[in-house]
């Protein structure tokens, strides 16, 4: 079950369906261009292939922890043939801990999966990902996470994640990237703790303006368990 849950989680590649397994993860992520942010995030597979899941994010400045947002979400294995799968699910993301209040800035996120799993230890997949803004009752953007990785028989795992955010309102926002390097070691020591490291080059967006704000980068350190 810990070798399933991590896989689940770590390699973004989906398990057999009648398999189930739990999880906790988490990460810390210094930033060059704003706040050291943090993630906490917990879920469980059953075995009819059904993931829930919950995160929390948030912020540290000046040692003050603070809560942005939280992603509640439910994930179905849709189909599995040999090394391919395929996934639907949603998330609730809510802003500030508030789902319901009418000042709200949480999204609705329904997403799709797909990915192959190759008898070499490769990996790729995608997730796109619908964000449907609650406040302004209109589809924001769509988010593609194109990976691909390798397993290698030591347990190192190295994964690249390319995230191109597709903007489909008509305000003053545009498309953007983000680029996610991962290396991560299954089952440290035999603990059943999976640590990583991630470097990421990201976008800060676009301000009213109309111009373009630094890149980010930054550097994340987290580790999940499966039980």
């Amino acid at each position: 079950m810990k070798q399933l849950a991590l896989t689940l989680l770590c390699a973004s590649i989906a398990a057999p369906a009648f398999a189930a397994g739990s999880y906790v993860t988490g990460n810390v992520k210094g930033n060059t261009e704003r706040d050291t942010e943090y993630t906490l995030e917990a879920g469980h597979t059953f075995s009819a292939g059904t993931t829930l899941l919950v995160e929390v994010a948030g912020s540290l400045h000046d040692g003050v922890r603070s809560v942005t947002d939280t992603t509640f979400g439910i994930e179905q294995m849709a189909y599995t043939n040999g090394g391919l799968w395929t996934a639907v699910g949603y998330h609730n993301l809510s802003i500030d801990g508030s789902a319901t209040n009418d000042t709200d800035s949480g999204q609705h996120r329904p997403l799709v999966k797909i990915g192959y799993n190759f008898d070499n230890g490769v990996f790729v997949s995608n997730r796109t990902r619908f964000h449907y803004d609650i406040q302004a009752s209109d589809w924001a953007q769509v988010r593609y996470d194109n990976a691909v990785g390798y397993n290698m028989d030591n347990g190192i795992q190295l994964k690249l994640n390319v995230v191109y955010n597709q903007d489909i309102t008509s305000g003053d926002t545009r498309d953007s990237y983000n680029t996610e390097w991962r290396v991560t070691k299954n089952d440290f020591m035999g603990t059943g703790i999976a640590p990583y490291f991630e470097l990421r080059d990201e976008d800060m967006g676009e301000n009213l303006a109309g111009k373009d704000n630094d890149r980010n980068l930054a550097f994340t350190f987290g580790a999940s368990y499966g039980f």
